[in-house]
């Protein structure tokens, strides 16, 4: 064998590595170009009933008697196409989550463009009243739940987890 049909080999093997890897890059890339990406986060807050009326003769008491505690979960679409969120509600396991639903809510399905969000709300009396009705396990209010936002694909997106007691408590602790 000649250096000449030797060299000619070993190009060869290189080009066929460098193929294969090229390939393997491309296959590799496309799960990237049309991938689904959701942040989704909690917040509650407390919003006075009347707005832009003086409180100067109240007292802090008949203040926060005149506040309605909510909660707003946010979903913000940080892929690269369009995502459809279709419900939302509490995980608490893998067999158990409660479904917020109502005639408030009927706003489903939500259509989020590339880096659009949406909020959804609802008052936090609502879902710290269901918890404790709906929750099998009502002897460990220690447990972790967290909110979730479903999508048109049935894959659920999740907020961070937050302990059940301190949620229900949330009205006294400010």
């Amino acid at each position: 064998m000649s250096k000449y049909e030797l060299a000619m080999i070993i190009i060869g093997a290189v080009g066929a590595i460098a193929t294969f890897s090229a390939v393997v890059v491309a296959l590799w890339q496309t799960k990237f170009t049309n991938k689904k990406k959701l942040i989704v986060t909690y917040t509650r807050y407390f919003r006075s009933l009347f707005e832009g009326e003086e409180f100067s003769g109240l007292s802090e008491k008949q203040r926060e008697a005149l506040e309605l505690p909510l909660i707003t979960v946010e979903a913000i679409n940080i892929g690269n196409r369009e995502v459809t969120l279709v419900d939302w509600g509490v995980f608490f396991t893998k067999k158990y989550l409660l479904q917020i639903r109502g005639l408030r809510y009927n706003e489903f399905p939500i259509k989020l463009a590339i880096e659009e969000s949406s909020k959804l709300q609802i008052d936090w009396h609502e879902v710290a009243h269901a918890i404790p009705e709906n929750f099998k396990d009502k002897t460990n209010q220690n447990k972790k739940m967290r909110f979730y936002i479903t999508d048109s694909t049935g894959k659920k997106h999740y907020t961070k987890k937050y302990s059940i007691k301190k949620f229900i408590s949330f009205k006294y602790n400010r």
